[in-house]
């Protein structure tokens, strides 16, 4: 029974303003503005859909990949909905925990607390690999060597690996992260702007080498090729996982009316450079020969654009390193409320005075990250990611639905309670009325 309780909006409201939880520990700081958040949104999503999913999906969809993309982003705009309706009515750092916590019971938010801290762990940690795959490729594109002990090795098959690099780059995010949002935020926005610009580059320079022919049926009318654009468009969903990100900054935006429109400015701005990616890839390459694994790098190389293809390298390096950090802020910060509701250690609900973030929660979540990012296994880390995303958008939007009955619930039962109490007022005067008569 006490698992099931829920928490009323009214005291979350009541905690977020006044700073009543039941460990105290001072405020988050409101420096985020809408340009940052948006930012910081980007770059939880943007990078999966162009540099990896696109050869895979690309080879499945065909010329018609800019559809799978439409159809995946359909898909997220409903379950960005859900939480933008959430974030409104609860500005909270804990995102889908508190989100459950308030709609769905205790235990329903507990559950969605630890998972949302794997999902978020766990990305950090699996594009912190990508990162270093991208900077070795990098590095050994254009003649630089790397040292032997920094190079990714195996230690148990399918298990675990060594990987120094990811390593290294945790420990550095971590320490830009516990400096502060404001600071860390500044630098997501500029990072994330020259990503945002580097990508458009690379759709006008590739717009030159694009084949008519490639593209081939451009929109399909027969049932099979929709029925490939349908499978695709569940490999691209993965590139828009992400957005919810930016609900666990809920309590460090300076207005809250900022969030919903972040969420929509996130996913209208990655659809199109996704779209615009996918129209130029496939113009450029028939979607039989794409690469799976660098596809956007090996088309340049196709056409000898090898200055292009090294561009697109660095942008890897770039556009993960802005993805890694996207998804380890979220970390602390689901631990950082679920402290406060005392349903974890007390130590990650205490926020630094000087930096105004939960650094002591920062420091043990670098820590962690920093743990499997070294020591675990790429593959291992993808299906638990995927698992953990779709319970969470399930709960939100579960939730949602249970929030709008309990709330046209709560108006019926406050209308009928003033009219019953219109008429009982009615009856004692008609009753005084008869006693002054008699």
């Amino acid at each position: 029974q006490k698992m099931g309780r829920r928490k009323p909006i009214g005291l979350i409201l009541q905690e977020l303003e006044g700073d009543t939880g039941e460990e105290g520990g001072g405020k988050l700081q409101k420096v985020l503005t809408f340009p940052q958040l948006v930012a910081l949104g980007l770059s939880a999503t943007l990078g999966a859909g162009i540099f990896v999913v696109a050869g895979e999906a690309g080879r499945e969809a065909g010329p018609p990949l800019y559809l799978s993309f439409l159809l995946a982003c359909a898909g997220s705009y409903l379950s960005a909905m859900a939480y933008s309706e959430f974030a409104c009515r609860i500005p909270s750092a804990g995102s889908a925990y508190t989100f459950a916590y308030a709609s769905l019971g205790e235990l329903a938010g507990f559950l969605n607390g630890w998972l949302l801290t794997f999902e978020y762990g766990l990305s950090a940690a699996a594009v912190a690999k990508g990162w270093a795959s991208y900077l070795q490729i990098f590095l050994a594109d254009n003649g630089l060597p790397v040292w032997s002990w920094l190079a990714d090795r195996e230690l148990s098959p399918g298990i675990l690996t060594l990987s120094p690099l990811a390593g290294g780059l945790l420990i550095v995010l971590t320490f830009l992260a516990s400096n502060g949002m404001q600071k860390t935020g500044g630098f997501q926005f500029f990072i994330t702007t020259f990503n945002v610009l580097l990508i458009c580059f690379f759709i006008l320079v590739g717009m030159a080498y694009v084949q008519p022919a490639n593209l081939d049926p451009l929109f399909p009318l027969d049932s099979a090729s929709w029925s490939r654009i349908v499978a695709a468009s569940a490999m691209t969903f993965f590139s828009y996982i992400g957005f919810d990100a930016v609900t666990t900054l809920s309590e460090e935006v300076q207005d809250k009316r900022d969030i919903p429109r972040a969420i929509r400015m996130t996913l209208l701005i990655v659809t199109f450079l996704y779209v615009g990616v996918a129209l130029v890839l496939l113009g450029m390459v028939p979607f039989s020969e794409l690469s799976e694994e660098t596809p956007l790098a090996d088309a340049f190389d196709r056409y000898n654009a090898t200055g292009i293809a090294r561009m697109v390298a660095f942008g890897a390096v770039t556009v993960t390193t802005a993805t890694t950090l996207g998804s380890f802020l979220g970390l602390p910060r689901i631990f950082f409320r679920m402290a406060r509701d005392g349903l974890f250690f007390a130590v990650f609900g205490q926020v630094d005075e000087g930096a105004g973030v939960p650094k002591r929660g920062v420091w043990l979540c670098g820590f962690g990250c920093f743990l499997i990012a070294t020591f675990v296994n790429f593959e291992a880390l993808v299906d638990v990611i995927s698992v953990g995303t779709l319970i969470a958008f399930s709960s939100v939007a579960s939730g949602v639905l249970i929030l709008r009955a309990q709330t046209r619930a709560g108006e019926l039962a406050q209308r009928q309670g003033e009219q019953g109490g219109t008429e009982l007022q009615g009856v004692r005067v008609g009753r005084s009325a008869l006693k002054g008569k008699g």
